[in-house]
């Protein structure tokens, strides 16, 4: 047994100095669904995109699989984007030679933030910001028409900041 505190709980009491993450990588070997609960606030507040693990068959008791999450996701206001790897793997071992692709078990999926639930935002200056970090991690990922759209919505002001993903979206 493990003591565990949720990503809620760290940001509502304030137990970490760090703010909010934009962007969450989780693989936690089949507590990710849990994790998901308990970061409900942090997700809809300040999270614009993961890359997570998935399960396509239940390996460990009571394990959430790739529809669960895709669905508490999509709850929480994400599309579901692509796929970022895919492992497949035998359930049965055969002498090499005889080994085929198996099945898919697992692998990482990417989860995009709705743009249209960050157009509800009425700061004209957090829209923009998060409407262009969005964009960014929206091109790294290959989401091209995603990201476009994410600028289109930001507007043509540029970022005052010296930061090199804002100068790169400048410049594209």
């Amino acid at each position: 047994e493990l003591d565990a505190v949720s990503l809620d709980h760290l940001y509502r009491e304030k137990t970490v100095s760090a703010p909010p993450p934009d962007f969450l990588s989780i693989d936690v070997e089949a507590a990710e669904y849990e994790l998901l609960i308990g970061a409900k606030e942090t997700l809809k507040d300040s999270v614009l995109a993961l890359n997570i693990e998935i399960e396509f068959h239940k390996i460990h008791k009571d394990q959430k699989v790739f529809g669960d999450v895709s669905a508490l996701l999509a709850e929480q206001g994400f599309h579901f984007a692509s796929f970022t790897e895919l492992l497949p793997m035998s359930l049965y071992r055969s002498p090499v030679g005889l080994r085929g692709s198996g099945l898919l078990i697992n692998g990482e999926a990417l989860f995009l933030r709705k743009i249209n639930d960050l157009d509800k935002i009425v700061d004209a200056a957090v829209r923009h910001v998060k409407l262009r970090k969005l964009a960014f991690i929206s091109l790294l990922y290959g989401q091209i028409e995603y990201g476009l759209e994410c600028l289109r919505r930001a507007g043509t002001s540029r970022d005052a900041s010296p930061r090199a993903y804002g100068k790169f979206l400048d410049e594209f």
